[in-house]
């Protein structure tokens, strides 16, 4: 209902530990004054890119220096819960200076918010998940190698949802 802002704090130190966070705001409607509802560990450093389910309910965050995909649910008032699912990755790409190791970099959901589409930038991979939004997990449905080298960092679908786009 565009009444709450998340946003990720690309940070690698938070509460002392090797990760970023991620943060709910409430926005007044009548002046468009933000109130802090909550911060959360984004469970990995450098946390890049956050993107809210169609209806409301997770948040999935993409943490370039952490490697992971993590999948935060969204409480009633619209403040985040701890993170109930981590996607660990795994791998390297041809480019030593930028793809020395996993970097997540980008995640969308599909129009009916069923299907999470992540990038990962350090491994040259497109991965499709299914939101399992009752318990807050990502199940593996399919993946894509992009061209070596590539570094894919966002994808979004058409309208219908029939395509998805992908920028290396």
């Amino acid at each position: 209902d565009q009444r709450i802002l998340y946003a990720v704090n690309e940070i690698d130190d938070y509460q002392g530990q090797v990760t970023g966070s991620v943060e709910a705001w409430a926005i007044d409607p009548a002046t468009g004054g933000l109130t802090l509802l909550g911060r959360e560990d984004s469970g990995g450093a450098g946390p890049a890119h956050i993107a809210v389910d169609p209806a409301g309910r997770v948040v999935v965050v993409a943490n370039y220096g952490g490697a992971t995909f993590t999948v935060l649910p969204i409480r009633p008032d619209g403040s985040l819960a701890a993170i109930s699912d981590t996607i660990e990755q795994a791998g390297s790409g041809p480019d030593v200076t930028r793809q020395e190791a996993p970097h997540p970099h980008g995640v969308a959901f599909g129009p009916e918010g069923d299907i999470v589409v992540t990038a990962d930038l350090g491994i040259d991979r497109i991965q499709v998940y299914r939101l399992d939004a009752g318990n807050g997990r990502l199940q593996p449905v399919d993946e894509a190698a992009t061209t070596p080298g590539a570094g894919p960092r966002h994808t979004a679908f058409d309208p219908d949802g029939r395509r998805l786009y992908v920028i290396n």
